[in-house]
Parts: C-alpha cells; sequence; structure tokens
C-alpha cells in the first residue's frame, strides 16, 4: 500500500496577537489579585503582631506595678522588727511608719507614685525592677512609677536604704500616661458596710490625712495605639484596680 504523504499544502496555526495580548491581561489581572490577597494577610499580621506586642506591655506593666502596690506596708519578721523601724523616715517618707503610698499630680503631666516597703533574703517580694534583695539583710524599698512623656515610656525608679542610690530604668515603651485614683477609708476601722473603701479620690485631691489609709488604687495607663483604624483613636486606655493587702485583709 502506498503511503499518503502530508498535505504540503497545510499551515500549522498559532495563536494571534489578539489572543496573546487576552493571555497577558488575564494573567496579569491574577497576578494583580495574589498580589492583593498577599500585601493584605502581611498587613493583617502586622496589625495583629502590633496589637499583640500592645497586650503584652499592658500586661508587663501593670504586673509590675501590681505587685509593687500590693506589697505596700511590708515587712518581715514582726516579732523583731515594727513598722516604725523597718519604714524609717526618708527623703520621701517624712515620717516613720505610715504612710507607705504617696504620689504627685499635676495638670500638665502624669501622676507619679511611691511605694514602700522592706525586705530580708528570706522573703519573696520583688522591687519594681523584677528584681529581689541580695543585701542578706533588712532592706528598705522605696519604688517610684512615673512617665516619660518624650521617650514613651514607663519608669521606675528604686531608692534602697541599703545603697542610699537610686536608681531610674525604663520598664515599657509607648506609654503615654499614668492616672492614679485611690481608695481611701476616712471613717477608721470597719465601715458598716465591712469594706474598707468608702470614698475614692483623684490624685490631685488626696490630702495628708489621706495618705495612711489607702485601701486600694486604680491604676490607668495609656499607650500609643500601633495600629489605629482610619478615624480610630490614637491612644489605648488599660485600668486595674489593686488592692493594699496590708490594708485591706479579707474585707475588701
Amino acid at each position: 500500500m502506498k503511503a499518503v504523504s502530508p498535505n504540503p499544502t497545510r499551515r500549522v496555526r498559532g495563536f494571534t496577537l489578539v489572543e496573546l495580548m487576552v493571555s497577558i491581561t488575564v494573567a496579569l489581572f491574577l497576578i494583580g489579585g495574589i498580589m492583593t490577597v498577599v500585601q493584605h494577610t502581611r498587613s493583617t499580621f502586622q496589625v495583629q503582631n502590633q496589637m499583640a506586642q500592645l497586650q503584652d506591655s499592658e500586661r508587663i506593666a501593670m504586673t509590675l506595678i501590681a505587685g509593687v502596690i500590693q506589697s505596700a506596708g511590708y515587712y518581715p519578721d514582726p516579732h523583731s522588727n515594727t513598722a516604725a523601724t523597718a519604714l524609717p523616715v526618708t527623703a520621701a517618707f517624712t515620717t516613720a511608719g505610715t504612710p507607705t503610698i504617696l504620689g504627685t499630680h499635676s495638670a500638665t503631666a502624669p501622676d507619679t507614685i511611691t511605694v514602700r516597703y522592706a525586705v530580708n533574703d528570706s522573703t519573696t517580694a520583688y522591687n519594681c525592677m523584677g528584681g529581689t534583695n541580695t543585701t542578706g539583710s533588712l532592706d528598705t524599698w522605696e519604688n517610684t512609677f512615673s512617665v516619660d512623656t518624650t521617650a514613651k515610656q514607663l519608669k521606675c525608679t528604686l531608692w534602697s536604704k541599703s545603697t542610699g542610690a537610686a536608681t531610674t530604668a525604663p520598664l515599657v515603651d509607648g506609654v503615654t500616661n499614668l492616672q492614679i485614683v485611690y481608695g481611701v477609708n476616712t471613717k477608721g476601722g470597719s465601715s458598716a458596710t465591712n469594706s474598707c473603701v468608702d470614698t475614692y479620690i483623684s490624685s490631685g485631691s488626696m490630702t495628708t490625712a489621706n495618705w495612711p489609709n489607702i485601701c486600694t488604687v486604680t491604676v490607668t495607663l495609656t499607650f500609643q495605639n500601633p495600629a489605629p483604624a482610619p478615624g480610630g483613636a490614637a491612644t489605648v486606655q488599660f485600668t486595674r484596680t489593686i488592692a493594699v493587702m496590708n490594708m485591706v485583709g479579707v474585707n475588701l
């Protein structure tokens, strides 16, 4: 049988210019869509990461502040020590024993709070920097929390009786303000409701008679919002009420 030769006049067709242009347009459209999804996913991840860092900063700041405030007025071994000997007169506290918390207020600056207590090498109390007593003997600490509005940092200044010196260190970044309200027992003793607090007083309204009678401290920290929504708030506030354990006991 004779083989049939291919038709020499048959032409092999390719893509036309129009088909190529349509294909390229569709491909560019698909690539653009994929890049938009990738960019959106990346932006979402960055926002979530920034918010997670903000939450970590809030927790760290409040944990340090709460630990210090709860320890106000503490001193070890009451059989050998008294409040007057463990918490003597210093530059910040002009009377021995009480008060154990002092604060400042300004209309143009964040509040500050100073808390004192005594520790020895066997106690587990921490200072505002997260450290413990390494002197091997009784030591008195004064912990001051403040906000550096220029650096936007929550700072701690620790004064130690054993060294007679104060050390300042940044604790958390992104903090722009610190506001404090004190829960005070103005009636003395147990109130009719068996509660330590009968009045809440802002820092600017505290009097000399109020400072020894603080039962709780309400702390409000203002943080920069790392990822504000369009038209959203530029800052985020975090508030916690902390009991002064030496004062409230089981009554609060």
